[in-house]
Parts: structure tokens; C-alpha cells; sequence
């Protein structure tokens, strides 16, 4: 029913409980409400003490749904869950492919002038997620989620936040799973830019 009134209430609960169950189902909830300042809770839950891995993946994919590229991510994940070696490589393959795709979005049409501080974003991208992922150096991808050059909406101002500042906890960097969302997300956004792009300078 998404009555959004109770959700401090679920948010309090799947911190509060030790039940394993209720604390999925929480975070199931969260990510079907998609208010971005639930990040933070489940962010939470990842702190401190290990989580079990189905209950990891099960708040990341959370995470997902309310950053709203589930149906993007989901298939990662699953490549993920069945090998957690291939993080590193599963991100670089995402921030690659954002890349070629904002690149072949520019080739295909004539521009009269593309935008310089995208382009700059764009080559920038796959360095940033290669420190993130390989050397759990969050420090370039933070600048580049805070540096993003456009006007966003409240909860899209929200989301770049609380992902920028969680790039930088080093509890939570400490779980491939995350970062693995972050940087898909990261070339989420990219992809998004080379529509937009496209739109504008077409001539």
C-alpha cells in the first residue's frame, strides 16, 4: 500500500531485530517504497558486525531497487553470487561499457559542440571504479558522483550524498557486494548522460 508514514518503522525494526527473516523482509519493504533516505538504514545494516551473505546481497538488492536499476543489476548480482571473485571485474566491464556507450552515442550523430564537462566525467569513470574496486580507494568516484554536472532533483541531491559518503566508510567499502552496486550505478548515470547528450547537441 506504500503508506510511507510507517516507514521509520521498518527502518527501526530491521536495525533493532535479530531475527534474520525480519530484517530481509525490512529491507525488501525499503527497497519497494524507493525513498532514497532509507539508504541510509540500510547502509546500517552493513555496518559493524559481518552480515550473512544472503542477508548482504538481500539489502544491496534493496539498495538497487531504490537507486532504480534493479532489473539492471540483478543479473549482475547473480554473476556475483556465484563467484565473488569476479567484483573487480564485473565493474570494470559495467564502467567499459557505459564508456563505449556514451562514446557511440556522440559518433552516431553530428555534434556542434558536446559537452566538455561530461566528456571529462566520462573518461574519468573508469579509473575512479579500477581505485574503488581494486585498491578500495573511494576517493575519485565520491568526487565523481559530487561532481556529476547537472541539476538534480531532491531525492537524486539525496542519493548522490549519501552514496558519496558511503564510498568513503571504510566498514562499508569492506564489502565487495556494495561496491559492486555503487559502480554499476556509477555507469548507470553515465549512460543516462549520453542520452541526454545526444538529445541536446543533435543537430
Amino acid at each position: 500500500m506504500k503508506d510511507e508514514t510507517f516507514l521509520p518503522e521498518i527502518e527501526k525494526l530491521i536495525l533493532n531485530t535479530q531475527n534474520p527473516r525480519l530484517k530481509i523482509m525490512g529491507a525488501e519493504a525499503l527497497g519497494i517504497f524507493a525513498n532514497p533516505n532509507s539508504l541510509s538504514a540500510l547502509f546500517q545494516l552493513l555496518r559493524g558486525a559481518d552480515p550473512p551473505p544472503y542477508l548482504r546481497d538481500e539489502v544491496v538488492l534493496a539498495m538497487s531497487g531504490i537507486l532504480g536499476t534493479v532489473r539492471h543489476f540483478y543479473p549482475v548480482l547473480v554473476r556475483f553470487v556465484a563467484d565473488n571473485s569476479l567484483a573487480a571485474t564485473l565493474a570494470a566491464d559495467e564502467a567499459e561499457a557505459a564508456f563505449e556507450f556514451y562514446s557511440s552515442a556522440l559518433k552516431k550523430k553530428n555534434f556542434k559542440n558536446s559537452d566538455q564537462t561530461i566528456k571529462a566525467h566520462a573518461k574519468n569513470l573508469n579509473t575512479a571504479v579500477f581505485e574503488y574496486m581494486q585498491n578500495k580507494n573511494g576517493a575519485g568516484l565520491s568526487r565523481w558522483i559530487l561532481e556529476l554536472p547537472d541539476e538534480p532533483s531532491e531525492n537524486e541531491t539525496i542519493v548522490r550524498t549519501i552514496l558519496a559518503e558511503a564510498i568513503l566508510d571504510d566498514e562499508l567499502c569492506a564489502h565487495d557486494c556494495l561496491r559492486l552496486l555503487i559502480a554499476h550505478w556509477t555507469a548507470h548515470k553515465l549512460r543516462i548522460w549520453a542520452i541526454k547528450v545526444k538529445k541536446q547537441d543533435k543537430v
